[in-house]
């Protein structure tokens, strides 16, 4: 008799974890289930962005395409675009640090210069 009352109040326990997840899990669904027209909003405005996105990419790859195929074409062209690109940015990086106080001096940039290129040597070194 005792090991049938051990068995029947393991399984009264069991029953009552049953119910108490069963319990939780029906507040899951409620909770959800309240909160499932924002989320229908949320993703209805998403897939527009989407859809945006998809319409722009659609462009830059036509463009992208062209570009391509006329660099083919035009290789010195091509060069020249991209040399006067490097030019630029690098025209803009070197304003931009002529306007810093603390680098606008030659001795401190070369210093700082080497202190990151080191840094970036140490860092990225796989052996």
């Amino acid at each position: 008799m005792s090991q049938a009352d051990t068995i029947l109040k393991e399984v009264a326990r069991k029953e009552k974890q049953i119910l108490a997840e069963e319990k939780k899990i029906t507040e899951e669904a409620e909770a959800l289930l309240k909160i499932k027209p924002a989320i229908k909003k949320i993703l209805e405005k998403e897939q527009v962005v989407v859809a945006e996105e998809a319409a722009v990419t659609t462009e830059l790859n036509f463009f992208q395409r062209f570009f391509v195929t006329r660099a083919r074409k035009h290789k010195a062209i091509f060069q020249v675009i991209i040399v006067a690109g490097v030019v630029l940015v690098w025209r803009g990086i070197w304003g931009i640090f002529d306007q810093m106080p603390i680098v606008s001096s030659a001795v401190i940039s070369l210093i700082i210069g080497l202190i990151l290129l080191w840094l970036f040597n140490k860092i990225t070194d796989l052996s």
